[in-house]
């Protein structure tokens, strides 16, 4: 498909592109700037190395197939996605507020890998603040996602669908559903989640239905919980280790395993409050649990 779209005005509305198997790049269109989104200009770049994007009025921005670029200082609200990133590599989205939007804040699409999303301000999205997307046609994976305040979105703070991704030092926290979602038709595998500040959403803090490395510092705050689907395998390195209790204020954390789920877990220590309900079935191996 070759989409000629040119001189609309969307309010609170926008483009989203889904790639399918005969244009798996979404980099065959014409989408010109005159295309506007609450009066600003609807940005669509394909195939461009190395451009920067700084601080200019963006209604919404698309970038497909393109590489080496950096995003920084923009502000994107009430669109349907704030950015979208499709068969895009090395692309670095720093320091920008993009909340208020119908679906995503940010969305990374099939085949885009090696991407950075770092210190943005990531709210109030409809869906999703940031969705990783499964891999269809071409390879996702190795994005790095820190730094970020991520609160307020109406269903996950991120979705995971795609594997070996960092997810670190974020804040995560009062999104309607979980603060990380790990799951997907393929089921995703060895995505890092380390050293994030998750509390007070909805559901989970924490949801996972594969095979993960998942370092939880500071993630103990009421309602904040881990959740495993069946066949799932993972592991729980350096949880709250006992040296950090004497400042971090902690309230409860629950691991609930669905049944006949398979799970490793490896640590040294855990520390679990008396408020947290603890659910294991049998042939899990918990080291040195410590109730207070």
């Amino acid at each position: 498909m070759n989409a000629n779209i040119t001189n609309n005005h969307f309010t609170n509305d926008g483009i989203f592109l889904l790639e399918d198997m005969f244009f798996p790049k979404c980099n065959s269109h014409s989408i010109t700037t005159d295309n506007t989104v609450n009066g600003k200009p609807l940005y669509y770049h394909k195939d461009r190395d190395g451009i920067i994007i700084d601080g200019i009025p963006v209604g919404q921005l698309i970038l497909a197939a393109c590489k080496n670029v950096i995003v920084k200082n923009l502000e994107i609200t009430d669109t349907d996605v704030g950015i979208e990133l499709v068969s895009s590599t090395n692309i670095t989205l720093r320091n920008n507020n993009i909340s208020s939007n119908n679906q995503c804040g940010i969305f990374v699409s099939s085949g885009s890998s090696k991407n950075k999303i770092k210190e943005n301000n990531i709210s109030f999205n409809g869906i999703n603040g940031i969705q990783l997307n499964f891999d269809v046609f071409g390879y996702s994976g190795k994005n790095d996602i820190t730094k970020n305040i991520i609160l307020l979105n109406h269903q996950n703070g991120i979705y995971v669908s795609s594997s070996h991704n960092n997810i670190t030092n974020n804040n995560i926290s009062e999104n309607i559903n979980y603060g990380i979602l790990i799951s997907g038709f393929t089921p995703p595998k060895y995505n890092n989640v380390a050293f994030n500040n998750i509390f007070a959403n909805g559901w989970s803090g924490v949801h996972l239905s594969s095979h993960h490395i998942v370092t939880l510092h500071i993630i103990i705050y009421m309602a904040t919980r881990i959740m495993v689907f069946p066949q799932a395998a993972f592991h729980l390195y350096n949880i709250i280790p006992l040296q950090k209790t004497t400042y971090l204020k902690i309230i409860g954390m629950a691991f609930k395993f669905r049944p006949h789920a398979t799970a490793t877990l490896q640590t040294t220590s855990y520390i679990i409050m008396k408020e947290t309900a603890f659910h294991l079935t049998a042939g899990y191996h918990l080291p040195n649990i410590i109730i207070f």
